[in-house]
């Protein structure tokens, strides 16, 4: 279920957690104004309702640095009943093939139950979703499928499907471990494996998909 926003009552109920920490114990705007990597003004005018808004990927930070889970800020949009929690999804996506849309950006939020987020990863915070582009991993994945990755789940085992970075390219590929290398393979047969050293600098490991849905 994608849980709808509006930019001013989630900016709304950011002021009010900003407003909390503040009374509670990070005492003057300065000190708050440093922590978050911005000037006081910023603050003063964030109160005063001078700005009203920031963009996602801002606000993540912010509340980073001040503690505050995403379930804490977004619960108030849920319907009364309990037992949910929220995984962002991000704007950039991962290549069945390859993609260069590494975008960061948070494009919406959506709703799952806490017993199926505790199964993926334990932590919404450590869950993001990617839109695939591509054939490589059908049919397994499918062009236009939404994956589940799991951030904190970097450590490769053979098999296992994961999200890499190869170069400046962001990818979804089924690793496996050789001697001295990985062998990132496509469930498509008809593509070409890719090899990576266990130290190269191009590669990076984002973390292993531990689920997908398709759209019919």
């Amino acid at each position: 279920m994608r849980l709808a926003t509006k930019s001013d009552a989630l900016w709304g109920l950011f002021l009010d957690k900003l407003r909390a920490e503040l009374a509670g114990g990070w005492g003057s705007q300065a000190r708050l104004a440093k922590a978050l990597n911005v000037t006081p003004g910023n603050i003063k005018k964030w109160l005063d309702g001078d700005i009203k808004t920031a963009n996602f990927q801002d606000m993540l930070r912010y509340m980073d640095v001040l503690g505050i889970r995403l379930d804490d800020v977004f619960k108030d949009f849920t319907p009364d009943e309990c037992g949910y929690g929220y995984v962002r999804k991000v704007q950039a996506r991962l290549g069945a093939g390859s993609s260069l849309v590494t975008n960061g950006d948070v494009e919406g939020l959506y709703a799952f139950r806490q017993d199926f987020i505790v199964e993926m990863g334990g932590n919404p915070d450590n869950l993001v979703l990617f839109d695939v582009t591509g054939d490589s991993m059908e049919p397994t994945i499918p062009d236009g499928a939404t994956v589940l990755v799991n951030l904190r789940d970097t450590d490769v085992r053979s098999g296992m499907i994961y999200a890499v970075r190869v170069c400046d390219e962001l990818m979804v590929k089924r690793l496996f471990r050789n001697p001295g290398k990985l062998v990132c393979k496509s469930d498509n047969e008809a593509r070409p494996d890719i090899e990576v050293s266990g130290e190269d600098a191009d590669f990076s490991v984002f973390g292993r998909v531990r689920w997908t849905a398709r759209r019919m």
